[in-house]
């Protein structure tokens, strides 16, 4: 069940508002012999008679991306969200909220989301109760990310002035900004190679979970500490900024696919990955790029060729140049001639090419590779 901020009567402290809450409205659902739920607390806004609560509406939607993201499982579910209380941007953002984190869980589970309303409860009749929305398969791989701005936290209500923003950005975020800044690019070609079917940037580029939620937690301890509570006013200083959701979705991301870090991959390695983890439309350009370079290798295998690392283009036999092209490197999967090296040990079989093919990013190179999704997510 998820609350609003806004029904407290306690103004000690915001841990005591969210206390008061949590501890109504458990209350209220032992009264409706209602057990095993857990109450999510997130921040509302507006004036009411019980007090004044000042913020961006859309801490609402973060905090409850956040709460969701690190309570749903991470398996298959078919999940059911009952929107017919609440304040209107509760109901709106809360079902947005779920959509979005069951869309990336689809992409390796298999979930459904079934969306209730009920009609006002009259003493003596049975109230109906209608789905409004059944979504099943829901999947789309995310195509948010992280820009050169960083902006994980904004000025809400302070001042604008260029010393209120540099002890945010200096002081009070200096250390998740400094992890984002370092890793920005990584994160973002990792996210990108779910979108346009890299599954060799997929392993290459893993990201270590534990950095991104560094970034969640310290960003969410400034929030917090910028959180203002006087007489029956609670005054949220800081907002959330673009970049926070997407590291939200990222650390979900990371969490729901499965975890392989490999340099080096067979074909059939990075075929059964693309199964598991690509979309269908992007899975089609993979295996004809795969298929190519199959070919080849059950062509030096015939002739009894076997050879250690070299680039991919000897191989392919491609007559190409030395630079690294953008439109190559999307068309061919991520795998183009110039970053990309082969390795082919000895097959007894045709059939077996496929498992002792192995392909990798030039060690030299591969770090290109940020740069160049940089550019293609940016257009």
């Amino acid at each position: 069940m998820i609350l609003p901020d806004t029904l407290t009567e306690s103004f000690e402290d915001y841990e005591a508002a969210v206390k008061y809450v949590k501890s109504e409205g458990y209350s209220f659902l032992r009264k409706l012999g209602v057990k095993d739920v857990e109450i999510i607390v997130a921040p509302g806004s507006g004036s009411f008679q019980n007090g004044r609560f000042i913020g961006d509406l859309m801490d609402f939607y973060n905090i409850v991306l956040y709460e969701l993201s690190a309570k749903l499982p991470k398996n298959d579910l078919e999940d059911h969200l009952d929107v017919t209380h609440g304040l209107n941007y509760m109901t709106l953002m809360t079902y947005r909220v779920v959509r979005e984190i069951l869309e990336i869980m689809g992409i390796c589970k298999k979930v459904s989301l079934i969306v209730y309303n009920s009609e006002p409860p009259i003493q003596g009749q049975i109230t109906n109760i209608h789905v409004v929305e059944e979504a099943k398969s829901l999947s789309k791989p995310l195509n948010d990310y992280i820009s050169s701005k960083t902006y994980l936290l904004d000025l809400y209500a302070i001042e604008k002035t260029e010393e209120n923003y540099r002890k945010l950005n200096e002081e009070g975020l200096h250390f998740s900004k400094s992890i984002v800044k370092h890793h920005r690019k990584v994160w973002n070609a990792w996210i990108a190679s779910l979108y346009f079917g890299f599954p060799l940037v997929f392993t290459t580029f893993f990201p270590e979970p534990d950095e991104v939620k560094r970034v969640i937690d310290d960003t969410l301890r400034v929030y917090k500490n910028h959180i203002e509570v006087k007489s029956n006013t609670i005054k949220r200083n800081l907002k959330f900024g673009n970049e926070f959701k997407t590291v939200l979705k990222l650390h979900l991301l990371i969490n729901v696919v499965p975890e392989i870090k490999k340099k080096a991959l067979s074909i059939q390695e990075i075929r059964e990955i693309g199964e598991k983890i690509l979309d269908q439309k992007v899975k089609a350009f993979l295996e004809r790029e795969l298929n190519s370079i199959e070919k080849e290798a059950i062509d030096c295998s015939n002739r009894n060729i076997t050879f250690d690392w070299k680039p991919l283009k000897f191989l392919l036999k491609t007559p190409m140049g030395e630079e690294v092209i953008k439109r190559n490197f999307m068309a061919h999967a991520g795998l183009e001639c110039n970053i990309t090296e082969v390795k082919l040990e000895k097959a007894n079989s045709r059939e077996e090419v496929k498992h002792k093919t192995f392909l990798r990013y030039s060690e030299d190179k591969k770090n290109i590779i940020p740069e160049l999704v940089e550019q293609m997510i940016s257009g």
